[in-house]
């Protein structure tokens, strides 16, 4: 399945290795996320934590989760959360229980469920968008976001991508 052009920045495809921001008065992250092709069961993690870089202008910025936006090409439509963190966490392997220790949850400071429901069937697809979150984060020590995902449901994506873009506010 090819990605729409605009996914591209300087000749590099997003990835969870490069996801770019998009110009605009608060950033909007748009990423290719891999995931494991084999079935997941619920709280598997989904996905591993991808640094989202200059979220803030400054450590210790506030920001606001304004939207999520995911499309899934393998048409499962599988409840999932997104765990934003302050600074790199330490989690299970791809499809592995979702085993984060207390210490490491500390570094969480929201989350997000899109579930089942939000989910719309556009036949070989489906997309989700949860908007007007609101939700407040402050940067700690950088200006930078993690985020990791975890499904809540039992999904096989057999071609291994969920495309997400993420919008954030500032207050």
């Amino acid at each position: 399945m090819a990605w729409p052009a605009q996914l591209q920045q300087d000749g590099k495809p997003t990835s969870r290795d490069n996801p770019q921001p998009v110009a605009g008065m608060a950033p909007t992250y748009k990423l290719i996320v891999l995931v494991d092709v084999a079935a997941h069961v619920a709280a598997d993690v989904l996905f591993q934590p991808i640094e989202l870089q200059h979220v803030t202008a400054k450590a210790g910025d506030t920001i606001l989760i304004h939207n999520i936006y995911c499309m899934d090409p393998d048409d499962q439509g599988a409840a999932l959360d997104i765990v934003f963190f302050d600074a790199v966490p330490t989690i299970a392997a791809n499809n592995a229980a979702w085993a984060t220790t207390d210490a490491e949850m500390l570094k969480s400071q929201e989350i997000v469920r899109i579930s089942s429901g939000d989910w719309i069937d556009l036949g070989a697809n489906r997309v989700a968008s949860v908007t007007t979150l609101g939700k407040q984060i402050v940067t700690q020590e950088t200006t930078s976001l993690w985020i990791a995902g975890l499904t809540q449901g039992t999904p096989t994506y057999v071609g291994g991508k969920l495309l997400l873009k993420i919008g954030f506010l500032r207050p």
